[in-house]
């Protein structure tokens, strides 16, 4: 039988090497010499050449940009990378334009279509010439970088694990991370951050028991005895935190790696592969997630918050999708076949035209321009029918799958539509989460003392309300929604500075909250139109009933010339004339149990009106001030003891939900709606374009309450100061 020899396999790579005994006949020349010439010598050559390949694939991971060739310098104001939304700062634009570029671009600018970049210029797409521009410019580079080894490409320090596609085409940038943070948590236990990510949250009361509750040297609050209050209170923090941990999840991740980069290579070195590549400090590619955009539409910031963005947020949580948000984002122009359009948000005016202008980013992840205009739509119908499946856990191939499941970028389209509840699948998953952050806590440092709290806290997610009282206001007393309002309403730290001093301007000297009444007062557009509204003198015969029901007549009553605090903000131009006009009126003083004494915002751009279509600037005033007013308002009401509102307002509703979050200075101010009287005079009806039998209704019981079948609601409202 004849053995067959095996046939020579031809591979670079090394091998275990079997070594046989030698078959060479005796006496034919050194055997030691032969064998180390036949077997050893090529396994050696081998292994050194592999480890040698080993070598090298290291370096292209790690290797610095100054260590690469001198391509760095000729590459070192290319436009690759270009962040389109990126800083709101000329001084430190995201993306440069050369004067070239800037001449060719100006020739059509009053013309043509426009989008705004982060430096203030703005690119115009001539049929599309804007891009190709920067196309041109990012083929030279191109051009450049072919000519050097695939090491010199990957070799970009701290932006190591981008990829080539994310750091060479435009983005959606954000605002820098000096603006929203001054220091990323990095993927560690978020609880132990609690207090500096609590304290974004500044338009809450600096000594609100949200921000303030369990603060190491923080004064106490009386009602910390109260289990039940802080056990809201703690879970409306879990889930404030739960809406940051899904946002920034893989950002915190990558966050990690660029900073270990960084600490490798030094600082200096990751700073200028970032501004090569135009990437901002608190901009992250998020490789592995997938997101879910929208357009922030244009309306009042109190109809945006408790329909539309909501219901993206619940959706991004439900369907384990990063929520961006844009606006103001083209491409082409009209009758381009790959035209795209987005709103600039109306609340906005810097060059950004989006929420970043006054809020922090939402997260830190950052899509590719690219993404925005191809994203995969999907309706309002189709989220709605996954998000109102009670089946948990939900199972793939089992029950119906989520809309678009295996695609990476979805946009959602029409959230407003209406309301999606807080149902078990968002809870679910919000407790989920929750108790990872507990369990990271518990790991870290197991004998904290909040724990216990913490892990009751987070069981009661699931049980979170979410009731409509009988005027349909929806999600009165989930706690689910205020977590998601103080989450997005958090002012970059620059505008919280702001606000801050805005306040401190306004309050006076030995100013004492607990004699303080908040009177927010919408009128204008609001009035017959979304809701029937009261005259000022009413809502002061108001605030004369809540001053016996809520016990200040017993505190303060006994005292000589008692006065009280009204907070007074409102749209009107010529509210504090109104309330000036009540105090020259001797027949209400009289009959009142205090003398008021006027605050008011005066910060407030007062613009008439609660549409962002139809605002009426002075003084120079932007859509940023408009927006930047209406915060400073709510910080201002966030002082009271004690507030009433119309809650046909939105408005009215957002402060209510942040005063039973928490955030005020007064836990026990949850506020009260004129609706949730007992007295028909105040039980205003809202939508009445719509609902015109309301009106009618409420006349009929205002007429056999005073047993006068002739009487108009300015009769009763006259006839309340009879007393």
């Amino acid at each position: 039988m004849t053995s067959r020899r095996p046939n020579k396999i031809l591979d670079s790579s090394p091998r275990p090497l079997l070594l046989k005994k030698s078959t060479t006949p005796k006496g034919k020349g050194n055997h030691a010499s032969r064998h180390f010439a036949r077997r050893t010598l090529p396994f050696l050559i081998v292994f050194f050449a592999a480890l040698f390949v080993f070598y090298q694939n290291l370096s292209e991971i790690f290797l610095s940009p100054l260590e690469t060739s001198s391509s760095v310098d000729i590459l070192s104001n290319s436009n690759a990378g270009h962040a389109l939304h990126g800083n709101v700062d000329s001084s430190s634009s995201s993306l440069n334009v050369d004067a070239k570029m800037h001449d060719s671009l100006q020739e059509g600018r009053q013309k043509k279509a426009a989008i705004p970049t982060a430096d203030g210029t703005r690119i115009i797409h001539r049929e599309g010439e804007g891009i190709l521009l920067l196309e041109e410019k990012s083929k030279k580079y191109h051009e450049i970088i072919h000519t050097t080894s695939n090491t010199e490409m990957k070799s970009i320090s701290c932006l190591a694990w981008n990829s080539k596609d994310w750091l060479e085409k435009p983005r959606y940038g954000n605002i820098p991370g000096n603006y929203s943070h001054t220091e990323f948590p990095l993927m560690a236990n978020l609880l132990d951050h609690l207090p500096e990510l609590l304290d974004h949250q500044n338009v809450c009361h600096e000594q609100s028991l949200f921000r303030n509750m369990g603060k190491e040297n923080a004064a106490s609050h009386k009602n910390e005895h109260d289990e039940h209050l802080m056990m809201r209170i703690w879970r409306i923090r879990l889930m404030y935190m739960s809406f940051y941990y899904h946002q920034h999840e893989h950002a915190m991740r990558e966050a990690k790696e660029r900073r270990q980069l960084e600490a490798a290579h030094g600082s200096q070195r990751c700073k200028e592969a970032m501004q090569r590549y135009n990437v901002q400090s608190f901009d992250y590619e998020c490789k592995n997630a997938k997101f879910l955009l929208a357009e922030v539409r244009n309306t009042g910031i109190g109809s945006i918050l408790k329909r539309d963005l909501f219901n993206i947020f619940m959706a991004g949580v439900v369907l384990n999708r990063t929520v961006i948000l844009y606006n103001a984002v083209q491409r082409g122009v009209e009758g381009d076949p790959d035209y795209f359009w987005s709103y600039p948000w109306q609340l906005a005016s810097c060059p950004r035209q989006d929420y970043q202008c006054t809020f922090r980013p939402i997260t830190g992840c950052v899509p590719l321009m690219e993404d925005i205009y191809n994203a995969t739509n999907v309706h309002h119908r189709d989220i709605q029918k996954f998000m109102d499946s009670e089946q948990i856990p939900y199972v793939s191939g089992r029950d119906d799958p989520p809309p678009e499941e295996n695609t990476r970028i979805i946009r959602y389209i029409k959230p407003d539509k209406n309301a999606l509840k807080v149902g078990p699948r968002f809870l679910a998953r919000m407790n989920e989460i929750a108790n990872a952050m507990i369990d990271q806590l518990a790991h870290d440092k197991q004998d904290d003392d909040r724990i216990p709290i913490l892990r009751k806290a987070a069981e009661s997610i699931l049980l979170d309300e979410d009731t409509n009282n009988f005027y349909k206001f929806g999600h009165e007393h989930s706690g689910a929604m205020i977590a998601f309002m103080m989450y997005f309403l958090r002012p970059r730290i620059d505008k919280a500075r702001m606000l801050e001093e805005f306040m401190q301007k306004d309050l006076p000297q030995g100013f004492d909250s607990s004699r303080t009444l908040g009177l927010p007062f919408r009128g204008s557009d609001k009035c017959n139109q979304e809701s029937q509204c009261l005259s000022f003198p009413t809502l002061m015969r108001l605030l004369r009933n809540r001053w016996f029901e809520e016990g200040f007549h017993d505190r303060f009553g006994h005292l000589k010339n008692v006065t009280a605090n009204i907070l007074v903000t409102s749209e009107l131009p010529n509210i504090m004339e109104l309330a000036y006009n009540f105090s020259a009126n001797d027949t209400y003083l009289e009959k009142l149990p205090f003398y008021p004494v006027w605050i008011t915002n005066t910060n407030d751009v007062h613009q008439g009106n609660g549409s962002t279509k139809r605002p009426v600037l002075t003084h120079g005033a932007t859509a940023d001030d408009i927006t930047l007013s209406i915060l400073s308002s709510f910080k201002l009401q966030l002082n009271a003891a004690s507030s009433v509102g119309n809650c046909c307002s939105n408005f009215h509703q957002t402060l209510f939900h942040l005063l039973r979050g928490g955030c005020g200075l007064h836990i026990e101010n949850k506020g009260q709606c004129l609706q949730d009287r007992n007295e028909s005079i105040y039980q205003l009806c809202c939508d009445v374009r719509h609902k015109r039998f309301c009106p009618g209704k409420r006349l009929e019981r205002l007429r056999k309450e005073y047993n006068d079948k002739e009487m108009s609601v300015q009769d009763v409202e006259a006839k309340l100061w009879e007393f």
